[in-house]
C-alpha cells in the first residue's frame, strides 16, 4: 500500500483511508481495519519484547501458538501494510525464540548428556540475549537505530534456529543428533561461520556441549574406565564380556562406533575417535593385568583437565599442566621400569646367585657326610 512517506502523520492515515474506501467499491467484501496509531517509542519496546518472546498489545501468539502483528498498528507517518512489513522479520525471530526457550528434555529417552549441555549453553545464551534486547528497547527510540543495533543478535538468533531446526517446526530440534555426532555436526557448521560475533556465540555453546564428552575422555582415558551409557560418545559396550578374562575380553568388550557423516569436521573428529578408542581400550586392559601400574591413577592428582582452550593463555596453561604430567610419568616408568639389557644383566646375577646358593648348600651337605 503506502510506503515510508516523510509527511505528517494524519496526512499518511488519511490518504491510507481513501485508499481503503475506494478499494472497498471494488471489493466490497475487503474488510478496513480500525487504525492503532502508537508513539514510534512504544512500538520499538513493543518489538524488543517480541524479540524476547513476550507478549504485549501489539504482538500475540495466536492460535498456532505464532506471534501476529495486531491489525491496524501503525505509527505517525507509516502506513500499517509498511509497519507490518517492517516488524515481519522480528516476528519470525520471536518465534524463534520461543520455540527455543520452551524445549523441554525431561521426556526425551534415552537422555544424551551432550544434547542436554548444548541446550543447556543455549538457554543461558537466550537469558543474555533477552536481557540484552529489552535494554535496547528502553534506550533507542528510532526504528532505524533500532534494526541496526539488534542486526548481530537477530543474525545469531536465526543462526540457532536453523542449528537446532525450529524455525519452520517448533519439534524439529527433536531430530538433531545426539552425542559425538552433534559435536560433528557443530563443527561442520562452524566451518561455515565467517561473522566474529556468531562465531563467538557458537564456540560458547560448543564448549558447553563438549564438556560432558571431556568427563567421558577424563574418565576413559586415564582410568579405562565407562558406564553404560558411553555409546553417545562413539563408544560400545558388550556387557557379555565384561568378566571374560580370555583374548576374547580384549576383541569384543569395547568397541568404535561409527560417525555420521556430516562433512570434513567429521573426518577430524573420526580421527580423534580412534586415537580415543584404542587408548582407553588399552589402559583398561592395562589396569586388569597390573592394577599397580604408575599409569593406573596413581598420580591422579596430576592428569591434566580436558577444556576447550579458546585463548593464547589457557592454551599455555593446558600445555603446562601437560608437560607437568608427562614429567612425572617418565620419571616413574625409569623408575619402574627397565631395558632389556638391563633386564638380562638381572636375570645373570640371579642365576649367579642361585648357583652360588645351591653350592654352599651342596658343600653343607658333604661335610655333614663325612661327619
Amino acid at each position: 500500500m503506502l510506503s515510508d512517506l516523510e509527511a505528517g502523520g494524519g496526512s499518511v492515515h488519511h490518504l491510507w483511508q481513501i485508499c481503503m474506501a475506494n478499494l472497498q467499491l471494488v471489493d466490497p467484501h475487503l474488510p478496513q481495519p480500525q487504525l492503532t496509531v502508537i508513539p514510534e517509542n512504544t512500538l520499538s519496546l513493543h518489538i524488543c519484547y517480541l524479540l524476547a518472546g513476550i507478549e504485549t498489545e501489539s504482538f500475540k501468539v495466536n492460535e498456532q501458538d505464532k506471534f501476529e502483528i495486531k491489525t491496524g498498528l501503525c505509527i505517525d507517518g507509516l502506513s500499517p501494510e509498511c509497519v507490518s512489513s517492517v516488524c515481519e522479520e522480528y516476528i519470525k525471530v520471536g518465534d524463534v525464540y520461543r520455540h527455543l526457550n520452551n524445549i523441554d528434555l525431561k521426556d526425551q529417552s534415552p537422555g544424551s548428556r551432550i544434547l542436554a549441555g548444548f541446550f543447556q549453553g543455549v538457554h543461558k545464551y537466550l537469558r543474555v540475549y533477552s536481557s540484552a534486547v529489552i535494554y535496547m528497547g528502553s534506550r533507542i527510540n528510532h526504528l532505524g537505530q533500532l534494526y541496526q543495533a539488534l542486526r548481530p543478535l537477530i543474525d545469531q538468533m536465526e543462526m540457532l534456529g536453523s542449528i537446532c531446526k525450529v524455525k519452520e517446526n517448533p519439534l524439529g530440534w527433536v531430530e538433531l543428533p545426539r552425542g559425538v555426532d552433534l559435536l560433528s555436526l557443530l563443527l561442520t557448521v562452524s566451518v561455515h561461520i565467517c561473522q566474529d560475533q556468531a562465531n563467538l556465540t557458537l564456540i560458547s555453546l560448543f564448549k558447553d556441549a563438549v564438556n560432558p564428552y571431556f568427563r567421558f575422555l577424563k574418565s576413559w582415558l586415564y582410568s579405562g574406565e565407562c558406564d553404560f551409557t558411553c555409546k553417545e560418545f562413539g563408544l560400545l559396550m558388550d556387557t557379555r564380556y565384561i568378566s571374560n578374562r580370555g583374548v576374547d575380553y580384549w576383541l569384543y568388550t569395547y568397541g568404535l562406533a561409527q560417525l555420521s557423516d556430516h562433512g570434513p569436521a567429521a573426518a577430524f573428529l573420526s580421527e580423534i575417535q580412534e586415537k580415543v578408542f584404542c587408548t582407553g581400550k588399552s589402559m583398561a586392559l592395562l589396569k586388569l593385568i597390573c592394577p599397580d601400574h604408575h599409569l593406573c591413577g596413581k598420580y591422579r592428582d596430576l592428569e591434566p583437565e580436558f577444556a576447550l582452550a579458546v585463548t593464547a593463555p589457557e592454551q599455555a596453561r593446558l600445555r603446562t599442566s601437560v608437560e607437568v604430567y608427562i614429567g612425572a610419568v617418565t620419571e616413574a616408568a625409569g623408575r619402574d621400569t627397565m631395558s632389556l639389557k638391563e633386564k638380562r644383566e638381572r636375570e645373570k646375577q640371579e642365576r649367579v646367585e642361585e648357583a652360588r646358593q645351591v653350592k654352599i648348600r651342596h658343600e653343607e651337605e658333604i661335610g655333614r657326610a663325612h661327619v
